[in-house]
């Protein structure tokens, strides 16, 4: 039977209960914070005075800001004030602050219009609690500095955004066991900090637990049975699993939607066509989810294909002798946008220079449907003279680079009949973190000789098998160092280190769960994830080479320090 089918794999019963214990907790987060926010607005209302019965009478509209790090956007003087105030508790004036969420001349009495100024992107449209999703909670108590006061670190709220990010960013709909203990642990710590603060928390631990041990068998056991009874009689069994079922769909059409987000806000972290048939996979096996999320997925590939059109689209290359790169220009709806980097090949600037468009005006589907019809076309180019043209690079160009000191577990997965297969498993795994060659004998000598290469201790090997010694897994424990190289230049140092970082996070996801980056701050993601981990791992190291000029390292602060040769 093709329905259903999901719950016969153990990690999709995993994956299911991590998004249902996310679920528990943004239940209670919406009480919470129902209260806490007017709470806060009564504040800023004090602050500013705004008894007096000033009203905007301009209706300020920030839909068409663009957010920019440090700067706030111009409003009228019954609005200023409203919006020093809230720039004031913003906790992250240097990353891209979402203005153009709210309405201003809303601010004096709509408490949600001031809250989602600290939200992440896509909650224009939302006005009550129940609208908002978890991650827009999480965002508002990291960003707002009111709520400081109720969770001593910020670290257990990152933990938990890393759990959010993890189950719903990733192609597929699986969770190792293992991975679920971790994940419904960082769920009850939160809930743990703020029960003094709303005592409904309390209820919360229980529940994950009951969550935990739920085997599921209540659906198998029910599915195919035909309900002929009146909606007063159908039995117990068969209503817990509608709300159940309702319940999982409504999480896996936020999924699908997450996906999308990711499309219109990040082309380098959205998915690759091989994930997309994952999902494909997935909805296709399960019959009774594809008409339900239909819409979903047909927005996600609509979504991708208009964002893959947008990329190729790009009307001037042009090519300097001087540095044998590549930079793009693209003009969409009479604004044009010029590459950052200088990149060795032609394709790599033309996906740069379309994905900073995208950054600046993709706001939604209907306005990326606008811009692949507004783009105007163009022809690529060189130039092979040594004078610099408009858009071609002169001085310069920097090479980035960044050193993680890992402390993680690589598991093989369950099910490999053999020990020799799990440990092989695994090992691959560990190769490809590495990005060591592949091969085609053993994966373990490969990562092994890397180890001693480098002089970085052999993982540990740890290998289990279930009761009856029929199935095997591996799990490895490594510690060491990684680099993470980035092949095109940059023509600034600080540039060349945001590239690194973010080949860095691209590559450890798996490992170190994924977070929102702000005012592409990729150094700045990268640092607060390594200090979320349990436990924490040391900051990372950067080294910068500039061609012709020798080698060169960042300090902590992004400072440059040339390092003579």
């Amino acid at each position: 039977m093709d329905s259903f089918r999901r719950f016969q794999d153990d990690d999709y019963k995993n994956w299911i209960k991590t998004t249902m214990g996310l679920n528990c907790l943004k239940t209670r987060l919406g009480g919470f914070l129902e209260h806490e926010t007017e709470t806060y607005h009564d504040h800023l209302r004090n602050k500013v005075n705004a008894n007096k019965g000033d009203l905007c009478t301009t209706q300020c509209n920030l839909k068409k800001w663009m957010p920019r790090p440090k700067q706030v956007p111009q409003v009228c003087e019954v609005c200023e004030p409203w919006r020093d105030e809230i720039w004031a508790n913003h906790s992250f004036k240097g990353g891209q602050v979402y203005w153009n969420n709210s309405k201003p001349y809303l601010w004096p009495t709509k408490k949600w219009e001031v809250a989602k100024v600290y939200m992440p992107r896509g909650n224009m449209d939302h006005t009550a609690v129940d609208q908002f999703d978890i991650s827009a909670f999480l965002n508002l108590m990291t960003q707002c500095s009111y709520f400081a006061k109720f969770v001593k670190s910020k670290t257990l709220i990152t933990q938990v955004t890393n759990v959010r990010n993890q189950v719903m960013h990733s192609a597929d709909f699986r969770v190792e066991k293992r991975e679920l203990e971790s994940y419904l642990g960082r769920i009850k710590d939160l809930g743990q900090a703020l029960k003094t603060h709303y005592p409904k928390f309390s209820e919360l631990t229980e529940e994950i637990e009951q969550l935990q041990n739920t085997d599921f068998s209540f659906i198998m056991s029910c599915v195919g049975k035909k309900i002929v009874l009146a909606a007063d009689k159908i039995p117990e069994s068969m209503l817990k699993l509608q709300n159940f079922l309702s319940l999982e769909q409504q999480i896996l059409k936020e999924k699908l939607e997450c996906l999308s987000q990711r499309y219109e806000e990040d082309r380098e972290t959205a998915l690759t066509l091989e994930e997309l048939q994952c999902v494909r996979v997935f909805l296709e096996g399960n019959n009774d989810l594809q008409k339900s999320l239909a819409p979903q997925w047909e927005r996600l590939t609509e979504v991708q294909e208009r964002v893959d059109t947008l990329t190729f689209r790009v009307d001037t290359l042009e090519m300097n002798t001087r540095t044998h790169g590549y930079r793009g220009r693209v003009q969409v709806r009479g604004q044009t946008f010029e590459g950052v980097q200088v990149c060795p090949k032609s394709k790599t600037a033309h996906q740069e220079v379309a994905k900073l468009a995208l950054s600046q005006l993709a706001k939604d589907c209907a306005s990326l449907s606008e811009l692949a019809n507004d783009t105007e076309e163009g022809e690529a180019s060189s130039s092979q003279t040594d004078q610099p043209q408009s858009l071609s690079c002169t001085g310069p160009v920097f090479f980035g680079s960044v050193t993680v000191v890992l402390k993680t577990d690589i598991t093989s997965g369950e099910g490999h009949s053999g020990m020799t297969e799990a440990v092989q498993s695994a090992y691959k795994k560990l190769a490809l973190l590495l990005d060591l060659p592949e091969s085609a004998s053993s994966y373990k000598d490969v990562v092994l000789e890397h180890c001693h290469t480098r002089d970085v201790p052999p993982p540990e090997e740890a290998v289990q098998s279930d009761a009856e010694e029929k199935t095997y897994q591996c799990t490895l424990r490594f510690t060491g160092p990684i680099t993470f190289y980035v092949p095109e230049g940059s023509s600034k140092k600080k540039q060349a280190c945001q590239q690194a970082a973010k080949v860095a996070l691209q590559r450890l996801s798996g490992v170190l769960g994924s977070k929102e980056v702000m005012g592409g701050n990729y150094v700045s993601t990268l640092k607060e994830l390594l200090e979320a981990q349990t436990p924490q791992l040391d900051k990372p190291a950067y080294d910068v080479t500039d061609r012709g000029r020798g080698a060169g390292e960042v300090t902590e602060r992004g400072e440059w320090r040339n390092v003579e040769g």
